[in-house]
């Protein structure tokens, strides 16, 4: 394995180059970063920097400036036109990054793939140590905290999800967790509560078939419902048929927008 993996660098850094020599520097520029979060936009600095030394193509017919990649010296390939080289500068913006059906530049793509195997050298083992720590506080928080059950085969998760949008307080304040389970409540939902876990459901029928629906109302501005085939077993059980929300600032016709997912459950090709 080891050595696979030397002689797939080798390829790469071969293939790299390949480019000028102006560009070596830049191409191996990824050593510089110092954290995750910069590697990210390595690549389109990089680009960037490409594109300020493209030279325009002494030609005009009409398509505007192009310039053939400075990495590879490749051109867009086109069936319909005589097009020469890549437009100036999103073409070759494209061509670099591998943005949409272009072609991505082989060099470019071979120095990113050397850049993420040297990222994940030099981060990966302090990355794995944070998730780890993750893990075990979230379990010592799950035996302390209040947890919810969104799913048939969901683990418990606590309060704050990975939405953009804030969780609900858990005070007595408007739209609060427990303003969001008297909602759920007069809706018809039973909360079953076991130890520190808490799930909200609902059970409803469509022709001879019954479905039961999670509610998650752990997120701000909404309860997100998600309706599973009651009768559904094995894998299968844990695939939600259908999933739509009661917005907080909705107030009219709730229990027939609840009645209504059921019966878009009821249709799911995934029944």
């Amino acid at each position: 394995m080891r050595q696979l993996e030397d002689e797939l660098f080798m390829a790469r850094q071969s293939i790299v180059s390949l480019a000028p020599d102006e560009f070596h520097d830049l191409l191996s520029s990824h050593y510089s970063c110092e954290t995750r979060s910069e590697s990210y936009q390595w690549a389109n600095e990089v680009a960037e920097e490409v594109i300020d030394k493209a030279i325009p193509i002494d030609e005009d017919r009409g398509w505007g400036q192009r310039a053939y990649c400075p990495l590879c010296r490749a051109g867009a390939q086109s069936f319909y036109s005589s097009e020469r080289g890549y437009s100036l500068p999103e073409g070759l913006r494209r061509h670099l990054v591998g943005f949409g059906r272009t072609r991505e530049c082989s060099v470019m793509e071979a120095a990113r793939k050397m850049a993420q195997g040297s990222w994940n050298r030099k981060f990966g083992p302090k990355e794995d140590e944070a998730r780890e720590l993750e893990v075990k506080q979230k379990a010592q928080r799950l035996k302390t905290e209040v947890s919810y059950v969104i799913g048939p085969t969901d683990d418990a998760a606590l309060l704050e999800g990975d939405w953009w949008a804030p969780a609900r307080t858990t005070g007595d304040e408007e739209f609060s967790i427990k303003w969001a389970e008297q909602r759920l409540f007069s809706l018809g939902f039973r909360i079953n509560v076991d130890g520190l876990r808490r799930s909200y459901l609902h059970t409803g029928k469509s022709g001879d078939a019954e479905f039961i629906i999670y509610a998650d109302p752990r997120r701000k501005g909404r309860i997100s419902m998600r309706v599973f085939y009651a009768a559904a077993k094995g894998r299968k059980k844990g695939i939600p048929l259908h999933s739509f929300d009661i917005r907080d600032a909705w107030k009219n016709n709730l229990p027939e927008k609840v009645a209504a997912g059921i019966e878009a459950a009821a249709k799911s090709p995934r029944r």
